[in-house]
């Protein structure tokens, strides 16, 4: 009787340990793939920021208008960002294109808009780059299913002078009112969506 009492505490405490260990890999490949798609986001966070930066000229999106790529004009040259494959690319001029995203994460979508933002702080405004980018993880596991969207707002800095009417003496060119938020340098971008 005592062996049958014994056989069944030892059968009740494996069901547990199983259970327990298949919860805590269950989370750790979330976690992975969390992680994979949140660096994998910050990295054409990252290059866009720089170059938008330094940009000279904005010549896709039309100011006040959005599309699925960017061309800007930097030192560097002409700087072309798309979307291949579920890869975010990065060209320089006529070179190579440099992928961006690694193929562990899909890319879904990415959307850049050209707008006016207004600093908060010092309720100026500001030429700016908008970027929306939605990726997910591309393991078919279950438990290292993830999706996430970010949108993060980058100063034309270097144009700021010029829409002002400044050095260049170039006026503002005409577009849509000023877009509240989203002013500064972009930080790391706002997580509006994630599953």
């Amino acid at each position: 009787m005592e062996l049958i009492i014994y056989i069944s505490v030892l059968a009740v405490v494996a069901v547990f340990a199983v259970a327990t260990i298949g919860s805590l890999s269950f989370g750790g490949e979330r976690s992975e793939a969390r992680s994979e798609v949140s660096s994998a986001i910050r990295v054409v966070f990252n290059k866009v920021k720089a170059d938008v930066k330094d940009a000279t000229a904005v010549s896709t999106p039309a100011r006040g208008a959005n599309t699925a790529n960017l061309v800007i004009t930097t030192q560097e040259g002409t700087i072309t960002y798309d979307l291949s494959g579920g890869r975010v690319r990065r060209q320089v001029n006529n070179g190579t294109n440099a992928e961006l995203t690694p193929s562990t994460v899909s890319v879904t979508t990415i959307n850049f808009e050209h707008i006016e933002s207004i600093n908060p702080t010092t309720n100026s405004q500001t030429p700016a780059i908008r970027v929306t980018v939605t990726a997910e993880a591309t393991s078919s596991a279950p438990s290292a299913e993830y999706t996430e969207t970010k949108v993060s707002t980058f100063s034309l800095t270097s144009l700021f002078g010029a829409y002002r009417g400044g050095p260049t003496g170039v006026p503002p060119p005409p577009g849509p009112s000023p877009t509240p938020g989203g002013g500064g340098d972009g930080g790391g971008g706002s997580n509006i969506q994630h599953q």
